[in-house]
């Protein structure tokens, strides 16, 4: 019910619970992030195979160990490729909402817009691709970290 409702749109609501403070910005980027985390961990735990589970009952492992040998390795790269996905929603919704004011005149988003304001484009196409810099940046830092959490595992990455 609540997945299909932009984020953005509830600036409004967050700004009246919590202010214009950065608590207001932060929950909203939990907010927008939440569904494809959860989505993508939920879908990942579900694909393990059942073999695997009643395998390590089998050998007598415990819940604990099934699920910290088993199930997470398993669903690993789902769960990493989500997180991917949120570090690009998280981008989009700080930026959104720091243009929009969410964050008291500051920050990049706020940047870009004082400086559209003001025809000051040579600083906002300084403030997007600074932008797009972090984004790629934590993107290829996101993906360097799941190669290592995932190495041995060619398959997890479509090779």
């Amino acid at each position: 019910l609540t997945n299909p409702v932009p984020k953005i749109a509830l600036i409004p609501v967050l700004l009246t619970w919590f202010g214009v403070t950065d608590l207001s910005k932060i929950v909203l980027i939990a907010l927008g992030c939440f569904y494809p985390s959860f989505l993508a961990s939920y879908g990942g735990v579900r694909s393990v195979a059942p073999i695997w589970i009643w395998a390590a009952r089998n050998m007598g492992a415990g819940p604990a160990r099934i699920v910290l040998r088993v199930v997470l390795p398993a669903a690993l790269p789902q769960i990493l490729a989500g997180l991917r996905i949120s570090t690009a929603i998280s981008f989009l919704l700080m930026f959104g909402s720091e243009a929009i004011g969410i964050a008291h005149r500051a920050g990049l988003g706020f940047l870009v817009v004082l400086a559209q304001s003001g025809g000051n484009y040579v600083l906002m196409l300084a403030a997007i691709v600074t932008i797009g810099a972090l984004g790629f940046t934590a993107d290829r830092v996101l993906l360097a970290l799941s190669h290592f959490a995932i190495r041995g595992r060619p398959e997890a990455f479509g090779g």
